[in-house]
């Protein structure tokens, strides 16, 4: 039961964050499905990696109701579609990277190579897969624009997210030391 609850809260906690994005960086968004910074993009990463096929089975829960009833209106196949490359995206990206680019567990000798070569895998991944799938539903006016976007934002989503885990990390470190 406890898995249910922590994948509920997951699931919830993603798709408020995702609400909450996608209306706070509206005049960021310049092509389908492209923010010039994507916080969820970085968020994903996190959930996934921390949390594996459970975080992307949330993910998968959160973006469906997301992409019908706010991004694709609608749209069943293209929602469906996107709820499901959303979570599977990151989920193998980490699975392959970590076959070439080993870590612990604990997450102890992710250092700044090994997070470099995860962003710009995922980066790069998720955005030949999304624009794709945008372009197979005929959404995408610019293709390699659209990409190119998609790509910087989630960079750029990647290292805020990261670092803001990293600040909050140090802050209540600092709390558990005095």
């Amino acid at each position: 039961m406890s898995h249910v609850l922590l994948l509920l809260k997951i699931a919830a906690g993603y798709l408020a964050f995702n609400i909450v994005n996608h209306y706070a960086t509206q005049t960021l968004y310049f092509e389908t499905g492209a923010h010039l910074i994507h916080l969820p993009s970085g968020l994903r990463l996190v959930i996934v990696l921390v949390s594996g096929v459970l975080g992307a089975t949330a993910i998968a829960i959160a973006t469906f109701p997301y992409a019908y009833f706010l991004l694709f209106k609608d749209n069943l196949p293209l929602s469906m579609l996107i709820s499901l490359t959303t979570p599977l995206i990151p989920l193998v990206t980490l699975t392959l990277v970590k076959r070439f680019v080993p870590w612990k567990i604990n997450f102890s000798d992710l250092n700044l190579q090994k997070l470099f070569i995860l962003a710009v895998t995922y980066a790069t991944t998720n955005a030949t897969v999304q624009q794709f799938t945008y372009h197979l539903f005929d959404l995408a006016s610019r293709p390699l624009n659209a990409w190119l976007v998609m790509f910087a934002g989630d960079i750029l989503g990647i290292v805020i997210v990261l670092y803001a885990l990293r600040i909050i990390g140090k802050v209540f470190g600092e709390k558990k030391g005095r």
